[in-house]
């Protein structure tokens, strides 16, 4: 926990001072910030260069692709732990990417934390547009990120087993960005009034 504070003391003071803000290309938004906190709380061990590197590719790869940053981080939360290096059943790096679909992804060395999260972030939005529509779209597209859109096409009920337990944990992980977003909001509110 001291470390996240001493990252989040250096991200304020370069969002809320306006001098050196000004030198700094990308200010840490209020978005990456509370990823940056996941991040840092779901892998304590991570080095400040390598936590900063993902919580700022999610929200700018997220940006760019329009897919909520925050719902990958979630899945990366539970698919690695933000374990950049996470390798388990020919699954690889942070979102887990088989090496097949890494490799459709245009994710070659899938241990990069930045491919990774390109990656990642596009099979979010393939699944995400793979059930564009359908009452429960984001459900399904977890489901189908753990398990293959065919198999959830094809199953009787998809969200039910092990689809469940999966998709309660990214929400849940995705409720906590949430509520660090909004502790980083209200601080920094507070410091304006400082």
């Amino acid at each position: 926990m001291p470390r996240f504070l001493r990252l989040c003391s250096i991200v304020f003071f370069l969002a809320f001072s306006p001098s050196i803000a000004s030198d700094v290309t990308a200010v840490p938004t209020g978005e990456s910030i509370a990823i940056l906190k996941l991040v840092t709380r779901r892998n304590p061990g991570i080095s400040s260069e390598n936590a900063t590197l993902i919580a700022s590719s999610l929200v700018d790869t997220g940006t760019q692709m329009g897919v909520d940053p925050k719902l990958v981080a979630a899945i990366i939360s539970v698919e690695s732990g933000f374990n950049h290096k996470a390798a388990y059943h020919g699954a690889l790096g942070l979102g887990q990417l088989m090496r097949g679909t890494a490799l459709r992804l245009g994710v070659t060395d899938p241990f990069s934390i930045t491919q990774n999260i390109t990656g990642t972030t596009q099979y979010v939005k393939n699944m995400m547009d793979y059930w564009a529509g359908h009452p429960q779209q984001t459900s399904m597209a977890l489901a189908s990120y753990l398990r293959g859109p065919e198999y959830v096409r094809r199953s009787k009920n998809p969200l039910a087993g092990r689809s469940e337990a999966y998709i309660n944990n990214v929400m849940w992980a995705y409720n906590r960005i949430l509520v660090y977003r909004s502790e980083v909001d209200s601080a920094a509110t507070l410091s304006k009034h400082l």
